[in-house]
């Protein structure tokens, strides 16, 4: 895949848009199996790490080495002296802590996925929700930014997976969906001001309630298209 940019603004800057997530900023990702969101994770990812932002890394569904992997095809070598300090694991994040420190950055923090977890355990929604808290990593003096993936595939048929959807709904400051379009690798991005949102938080976040863009994936490259503009996907 095709290093990309990212076409929604989260952040006012000279150029309109920005690939951070300011300090103190949540974002839940909601995508399907018909429309997984990996390619937005990589892109938060990728951008930490091109600005030299710890990223503390919560893999909790996909192999060993599979985030590594889609790094090195944007062109990033985590293993190497130049990002090997900047990405970790909550398990060796006291690795990351010198790091935090030198770059004087909010650490960026990835939990990938939320529904693995409820999944694999017939626990009620309300322990589930409290063991969600306990993955955070408290012992983080700096705010840090939160994105986290939750699949809704069972929203509408499992009481469960909606009891915590609604949890997590009216905690975080950004939702953005995927909802996949006709054929294998079109969608839609849908990102919206979260519950969670506070103006006292004072994130300079810019969103729009129309602010809807369109995306196709093929082998090699990753394209966006503002809503109606592009013919391929009306």
């Amino acid at each position: 895949m095709t290093p990309h940019r990212f076409p929604l603004s989260f952040v006012h800057s000279d150029a309109g848009r920005a690939e951070l997530l300011p300090a103190g900023a949540s974002l839940l990702l909601l995508d399907s199996i018909h429309a997984p969101a990996s390619f937005i994770l990589l892109h938060f990812l990728a951008a930490a790490l091109r600005k030299h932002r710890p990223v503390i890394l919560l893999n909790l569904s996909q192999p060993a080495g599979y985030w590594t992997s889609l790094l090195q095809k944007q062109g990033i070598q985590p293993e190497s002296a130049q990002y090997k300090h900047l990405l970790t694991t909550i398990d060796q994040l006291e690795q990351l802590e010198p790091s935090i420190k030198l770059q004087q950055s909010s650490p960026l923090v990835i939990i990938d996925d939320l529904s693995s977890i409820i999944w694999a355990s017939e626990r009620p929604a309300d322990q589930l929700i409290d063991a969600f808290q306990a993955f955070l990593p408290a012992q983080l003096k700096s705010p840090f930014s939160l994105v986290s993936v939750f699949h809704q595939d069972l929203v509408h048929t499992n009481k469960r997976d909606r009891e915590i959807f609604n949890h997590l709904i009216n905690r975080y400051h950004i939702i953005l969906r995927t909802r996949a379009l006709g054929g294998q690798g079109r969608g839609e991005l849908i990102i919206q001001r979260g519950p969670g949102y506070l103006s006292d938080l004072n994130l300079p976040i810019t969103l729009s309630s129309e602010q809807t863009t369109q995306y196709k994936i093929t082998d090699n490259s990753l394209s966006f298209y503002p809503k109606g503009l592009d013919k391929a996907f009306i």
